[in-house]
């Protein structure tokens, strides 16, 4: 039996693997201009300085802060900063990371807010919120723990809760009325 248009192919073809359908679950938004190349330099900057694997004792904040850091040293005109973002994101994550970005469906995430919801959703849950806020509301100044140390360990502990949007004043007023109200 013939289909029209198929190409007969002998069986034995059909058991080799191809690289079909492996599209990655962030689609690259267009590029509007003629030639546009990320330097493998900045790629080299990113694998050496900001991976990310998924571990539990990671710093999120830290891993967030240090890609946007480096992001926001370089710009490519006709390019969007989201568009820069989504293409090099994922170099910046490593082993389960980097497993769990490959198991989302293809093209899923189409935008920088959309990658970022779902990567905080995944790494840094309401349980793990929660824990952090009881460590920091439980705070104490250990015995024979100079001050400056143990504001120092405060101030950390803020710096891992919430996530960019607030400065450290703002962290202070929430713990504050989280621990007066």
């Amino acid at each position: 039996m013939e289909i029209m248009g198929a190409v007969e192919r002998p069986m034995m073809e059909y058991s080799f693997p191809t690289t079909s359908g492996t599209i990655s679950s962030i689609a690259k938004p267009n590029v509007e201009v003629n030639y546009f190349e990320i330097k493998p330099s900045i790629i080299q900057i990113i694998w050496s300085s900001v991976q990310f694997s998924g571990l539990l004792d990671e710093d999120l904040n830290k891993h967030l802060i240090n890609f946007l850091e480096i992001c926001n040293t370089f710009k490519f005109n006709g390019i969007s900063n989201d568009g820069v973002r989504l293409r090099i994101f994922s170099f910046s994550l490593c082993d389960t990371s980097k497993d769990w970005l490959q198991s989302l469906p293809a093209g899923s995430i189409t935008a920088c807010a959309a990658l970022t919801h779902k990567f905080l959703a995944k790494y840094f849950p309401p349980t793990k919120t929660a824990k952090m806020l009881n460590d920091i509301t439980s705070f104490v100044q250990l015995d024979r723990e100079p001050l400056y140390d143990a504001w120092e360990c405060f101030k950390s502990m803020l710096r891992k809760i919430l996530i960019m949007s607030y400065s450290f004043s703002d962290r202070y007023n929430f713990l504050q009325w989280c621990h007066f109200s």
